[in-house]
């Protein structure tokens, strides 16, 4: 195989030539190969005295032909147009006739060419992508995600260009699963999309970041010897080191915890301290809609009627479900609000008992993938809306009176970027001892 390589001017009619004469042999000769660097004049000789440097060559004009040797050589120079031209007969009996004209026009179009390529990269590097991280991207609630955040615009609606990167531990197996979706989001065709990246490893991690979802490990597995190692504490290790790794970014916008597991959430206070805790939150909206679908059930109503719900406490473990802001909407309990406003759930005098009871049962099951993703999607459509009050795990360090290192979920407001405890609310004995309870709690876990 002869490997050629053949640069010049771009608007230069000799290295036209020398194009039309490597692209005969490349037709002609199946074991001709050739690769073309055509370069802006104003650029050319910058260009050619540092590549001549590099390879102790001595050569003044256009065009440049040098023959590729193997990997990690520095080529064998060939030389100018006559040099090619005399190398290609000798070797391969290949001439050719190329009327002046023809050697103009082809000169013309590289030179249109470059020019088209130049603006081309000069618009590229105008375009600000928000580029969003997602960790644990095998996780099944991914693809959802994915395909929420790319296709509906009321999700980052300030976002017109989306630039994805998928992060996941190598544990030998999730190269290729990366890659397929990788392949499977490109085939969404989003037209918010500007690229997606896949990595396996921290030490890229984060670069440039503006918004970082951590889902829970999800990775198919097919051995028995991957389960032994995530439930023996990988994931762990691995929530460790991306705490570690987003302290180098303290000028991170957003971060958003799936939820089901707090420890990242926690190992920030030690891992990165230089991080604003108020520009990351724990999803708590599971909590929330599966006390919106319980009390729907009990009015014969839909969920998507029943609003204002507060969740406060572990939203891994104990909590409780606040009904002193909640409003049911269609309701036939007798009285019909005007307009748009709903019935106060805590009028209801029927539903107090069973709302302190029944309704502060744990939530056993582990939401499924399309669920979690769309309260992901939640915390972030409410992250966009300044005002809407959303309850979320955060870092209450300073709030209520509450010890360091505590994550809670607790009501909040949304605005600039960064969360704000919604104090204007009745702190009732059942929230307090809710929140003295999850204190204890934790404060066990973490000794």
């Amino acid at each position: 195989m002869a490997r050629f390589v053949l640069a010049g001017k771009a608007d230069c009619p000799c290295y036209a030539k020398a194009e039309y004469l490597a692209d005969t042999c490349q037709k002609c000769l199946p074991d001709f190969s050739l690769r073309k660097i055509p370069i802006h004049p104003e650029q050319w000789q910058a260009w050619l005295d540092q590549i001549c440097f590099s390879n102790s060559w001595t050569h003044t004009h256009s065009p440049l032909v040098w023959r590729e040797v193997g990997l990690g050589s520095k080529g064998l120079l060939l030389g100018g147009l006559s040099d090619f031209m005399e190398h290609c007969q000798a070797y391969y009996n290949m001439t050719v006739e190329l009327p002046s004209e023809l050697m103009l026009k082809i000169s013309q179009e590289n030179m249109a060419a470059i020019l088209d390529q130049n603006q081309e990269q000069e618009h590229l590097h105008t375009i600000k992508p928000l580029h969003v991280w997602i960790c644990s991207a095998l996780s099944p609630v991914a693809p959802f995600l994915i395909s929420e955040l790319l296709c509906d615009p009321e999700i980052l609606p300030k976002s017109s260009l989306i630039s994805l990167h998928l992060l996941h531990p190598d544990l030998g197996l999730v190269l290729d699963q990366l890659r397929a979706l990788q392949m499977e989001t490109q085939d969404l065709a989003a037209p918010r999309l500007h690229q997606v990246s896949i990595y396996t490893s921290l030490l890229e991690a984060f670069t440039d970041a503006d918004l970082v979802l951590f889902l829970d490990d999800g990775v198919p597995q097919t051995s028995k010897e991957l389960d032994q190692d995530l439930d023996q504490g990988v994931d762990q290790d691995l929530k460790q080191l991306i705490a570690q790794d987003l302290d180098k970014y303290p000028g991170l916008d957003q971060g958003v915890d799936q939820g089901l597991d707090p420890s990242l959430d926690k190992g920030l206070d030690q891992e990165c301290p230089r991080v604003n805790r108020k520009s990351f939150v724990t999803v708590a909206t599971h909590l929330e809609n599966h006390a919106r679908v319980q009390i729907a059930d009990k009015l014969k109503v839909r969920a998507q009627d029943v609003h204002g719900l507060l969740i406060w406490g572990d939203v891994c473990g104990r909590f409780f479900v606040d009904v002193q802001r909640a409003e049911v909407h269609n309701s036939d309990r007798g009285i019909t609000p005007p307009g748009d406003l709903g019935l106060p759930l805590p009028h209801l005098l029927q539903l107090r008992s069973w709302c302190e009871m029944e309704l502060q049962s744990p939530v056993s099951d582990h939401p499924g993938a399309l669920c979690s993703a769309h309260n992901l999607l939640c915390v972030l459509k409410a992250w966009d809306s300044p005002g809407t009050v959303l309850s979320a795990g955060v870092h209450c360090s300073g709030l209520l009176d509450l010890p360091e290192g505590l994550v809670l979920s607790v009501p909040v407001r949304f605005s600039d970027g960064s969360w704000t405890f919604v104090s204007d609310l009745n702190l009732h004995k059942k929230i307090r001892e809710t929140l003295l309870e999850c204190t204890k709690e934790q404060t066990r876990n973490q000794d």
